[in-house]
Formats: structure tokens, sequence, C-alpha cells
């Protein structure tokens, strides 16, 4: 199943959701199997005296969450993003000799301030992977930019601007970008 995202502006679109969710299927599926494949299947004759196996498997649950909605990181604040990281670049390579890429240095401050979510081996793509308990397959992913809204974006620029200011950088602001990112009323 396919994730569907549902953001409630009018009447309209919360009953297009409700028709979305009575079309889910919540009943267990039924497999008729020649052979058996799960300890659970049952033996039966079907009515040309073959024998044959009916499997019951319960339904997967479906996770339904509603919450305020919170628009993600906006363009501007991408912008100023890769503004500041290619100048905190530039910096570190040349007053420090640190051969690190804007992408190098994103990467870094995604681990350290946005974290990273555990998946088990249902879920999809990951980039870090190790076992914990024997048979237990845990992957993890750090959370990119493009999964926290606006507020958590401002708050992750803030600490890049942090990091700069501590290493003897002080950042651009131009006013075209850095109002409009972070959030400021002028």
């Amino acid at each position: 199943m396919d994730k569907k995202v549902f953001i409630l502006r009018d009447n309209g679109i919360r009953d297009r959701c409700k028709t979305y969710l009575d079309t889910l299927t919540l009943v267990p599926e039924i497999f008729d199997l020649e052979e058996p494949h799960c300890d659970k299947a049952e033996e039966y004759i079907d009515v040309q005296g073959t024998r044959r196996y009916r499997c019951e498997h319960p339904p997967k649950p479906i996770k339904v969450t509603a919450e305020p909605y919170k628009k993600n990181r906006s363009l501007a604040q991408n912008n100023l993003m890769w503004l500041w990281l290619t100048a905190l670049s530039n910096f570190l390579r040349q007053e420090h000799g640190l051969d690190c890429t804007p992408e190098d240095l994103k990467y870094e401050f995604q681990k350290r301030h946005l974290g990273m979510r555990t998946f088990d081996k249902m879920n999809t793509v990951i980039l870090d992977k190790y076992w914990n308990a024997p048979g237990e397959y845990k992957e993890h992913r750090i959370i990119g930019t493009s999964e926290i809204n606006t507020d958590q974006f401002t708050k992750f620029l803030n600490e890049i601007e942090i990091y700069a200011n501590n290493a003897g950088l002080q950042l651009a602001h131009p006013e075209d970008l850095y109002y409009s990112a972070m959030g400021i009323k002028k």
C-alpha cells in the first residue's frame, strides 16, 4: 500500500479522505493453496477430490495519524542552507586545511542535529545497517531535511550558524533570502 496524505483544508478534502478510508480492506486474506505454506494452513478436499490447503492471514494494520499541518522546508531555507554550507566548506578548507564538501557538512549536521530513525526489515531506503541482537536486523537512516517542517529547519539553520560563528566565520545574511528562510517578518 502506498502512503496517502490528505491535508484537510475544506470539507471536500475531508470527504475524499473518508471515502478513501472506506475502501481499505481490514478483513483477513484467505489463500487457497496446493501445498501448505505456513503452519496455520488447514487441509481440505475440494469438489474434484483434490487435497488443498486454506490459509487465513490477519489483515495488516493501517496507521492513521491526524496532526496540525506544518509546511515542510521552504525553498528559501534550502537555498540559504546551501549558501551557508558552501561558505563554511570554503572557509574550513582555506583556514583550517579541512577537505570537506558542502554535502559532507550537511550529512554531519543532519546526524548531529536531526538524528536517525530506526527501521525494521519491512521498510525501505536505508543508509546505515547493522545487526542488533541475533536474528534481529535493524536499519538506521539519517533524517533528511526534506522530512522536517519549517520550524525544525529554522532550528537546523541556527545550528549551522552557531557552528560557523564558533569556527570564526560570520555567515552572510542576504536580505532577500535570510528573513524568508528564518521566518522573520520585516
